[in-house]
């Protein structure tokens, strides 16, 4: 489950955060922010996203588990 967040595209991470966190709509305009602004690389927003959505179906030792399979860094572009 955690791969399969980690996929999605980024601009449909913010209607998962919507739909499947607890976040309050400020919260997330604040991540969002974050990421437009460069503050915050979307990888590790979808990170973060990942492992709540593990967390809250499948408990916080899965979403350990998965986080500890995910590659650590993927590769990025130039100056990201």
């Amino acid at each position: 489950m955690f791969g399969k967040m980690m996929s999605i595209p980024d601009e449909l991470m913010w209607s998962y955060y919507e739909l499947v966190t607890d976040r309050t709509p400020q919260e997330i305009a604040a991540l969002k922010q974050e990421v437009t602004g460069g503050k915050l690389h979307p990888m590790d927003a979808k990170m973060r996203l990942a492992q709540e959505v593990v967390t809250g179906f499948h408990g916080a030792d899965a979403a350990r588990k998965g986080r500890r399979k995910f590659p650590a860094r993927l590769p990025r572009p130039p100056g990201a």
